[in-house]
């Protein structure tokens, strides 16, 4: 009979980049759908409407522009994560090295595109 371990210390267990970067997607996509109740009456409202600007004064408070730089680091994060995946599935294959490349790469270009980000909303 073989001794399995009845005790895993998970912070001794280090992922690989994919892991972290397929876990990442799920998270950003989770929060994406948790942030639309705080877009869609942005998006939805008309030029002209009250409640539209009493929102968009909200947003141009400085709290209000780091939530919605938050929220859009979430949106490139799952797009570049996605871009990689849509790569890997379909045009790619599974490789081990294209896997951690790739995932690297999104890391990179998420945390980019984050930082172009910040500067042009929150500074």
């Amino acid at each position: 009979m073989k001794n399995k371990p009845r005790f895993l210390d998970l912070t001794k267990i280090v992922l690989p980049y994919p892991g972290v970067v397929s876990i990442l997607h799920r998270v950003s996509g989770i929060g994406m759908v948790f942030s639309w109740p705080f877009l869609i009456p942005i998006i939805g409202h008309g030029w002209h409407h009250d409640k539209y600007h009493s929102y968009l004064s909200i947003i141009f408070t400085q709290p209000g522009r780091f939530f919605l730089w938050i929220i859009s680091c979430a949106y490139l994060y799952h797009m570049c994560s996605g871009l990689r995946h849509f790569y890997d599935d379909f045009v790619h294959g599974q490789s081990l090295y294209w896997s951690r490349l790739s995932a690297k790469l999104a890391i990179v270009s998420a945390g980019v595109l984050c930082l172009i980000s910040f500067y042009k909303i929150v500074l």
